[in-house]
């Protein structure tokens, strides 16, 4: 079911007005933000088809470049990844990220999921676009909103990809993330040729309360304007990204019930993911473009 932003239709567990991202709010939450997986487990490919030149990713990722930022935490600061914190990245997608990843627990996949799958996709920060948040008293990273570009076409092209896996459930997961991130037809909707995707949203456990997912994702915002990225889009696998993406004001475009992507055994495991969190919420905002009738802005 597409939801299109002209007349915008909202749950009624998707409230309208402000909401209040408390402790007691997240602390139980794993943000979960989509995260199209199958545009980029091979990310030397991905950064070539999508940046323009290697001195773009140098730039981006370069820290001299991008000085830290206040978090509005104290103790916290704001700062782009550079190539130097790739390692650390990865341990936190694997430890942090599939293990309390909704979708996974539901299905017994948290521990099954290929760990080369899984650092594949902490190189995207190869692309320059991820911000981390660091304790500045520790000098450790405790979260971090891995962004990439996405662009019109890839889904076909990692389609062959996706058949190669050799780990079944990895390829179940895969194929179900590139499937997702057909509907809608952001490309076609908005008329873009590419977008920022807020990918990945991870915060440690020790870490959560703290409202880190809702802050780095509006930094991501301001990183997708600085960027002359067109819009922003987030994939939402359950209702607390959801809310986030609200809170920045972005408007609900689409949404899908997560059982259209599996079938069979699969499905008895889904049933495990209790409404709204047995949805995909697909949200975006314009950062980049005149806003047109049935866009967002």
């Amino acid at each position: 079911m597409s939801l299109f932003v002209k007349n915008v239709f909202y749950p009624k567990f998707l409230s309208t007005r402000p909401l209040s991202a408390t402790k007691d709010n997240f602390k139980n939450f794993f943000i979960s933000v989509h995260h199209n997986l199958t545009s980029h487990w091979d990310c030397s490919k991905k950064i070539l088809f999508n940046s323009p030149s290697k001195e773009f990713c140098s730039k981006n990722c370069s820290s001299e470049e991008h000085p830290p930022k206040p978090s509005g935490i104290p103790g916290i600061i704001f700062q782009r990844a550079s190539p130097k914190d790739l390692t650390i990245v990865q341990g936190l997608l694997r430890y942090s990220f599939f293990k309390d990843e909704p979708i996974l627990k539901a299905l017994g996949w948290t521990d099954k999921i290929d760990p080369d799958f899984i650092a594949h996709q902490g190189k995207l920060l190869l692309e320059g676009l991820t911000i981390l948040a660091i304790d500045a008293t520790k000098n450790q990273i405790i979260a971090a909103a891995i962004n990439r570009t996405a662009v019109s076409g890839e889904h076909i092209a990692k389609e062959q990809e996706i058949d190669q896996i050799q780990c079944p459930l990895t390829q179940r997961l895969a194929r179900f993330w590139n499937e997702m991130s057909c509907k809608p037809d952001i490309f076609a909707m908005f008329d873009v040729p590419e977008y920022m995707e807020i990918t990945y949203l991870v915060t440690t456990p020790a870490a959560r309360g703290k409202r880190l997912a809702e802050k780095l994702s509006r930094e991501s915002l301001l990183l997708a304007k600085e960027t002359g990225a067109p819009l922003a889009v987030m994939y939402c696998t359950n209702i607390a990204s959801a809310r986030i993406a609200q809170k920045l004001s972005m408007k609900l475009i689409g949404s899908e019930c997560i059982c259209n992507y599996f079938s069979g055994p699969d499905l008895l495991g889904l049933i495990n993911l209790p409404y709204p969190n047995d949805r995909v919420y697909v949200f975006a905002i314009t950062v980049n473009m005149d806003s047109k009738d049935g866009e967002c802005s």
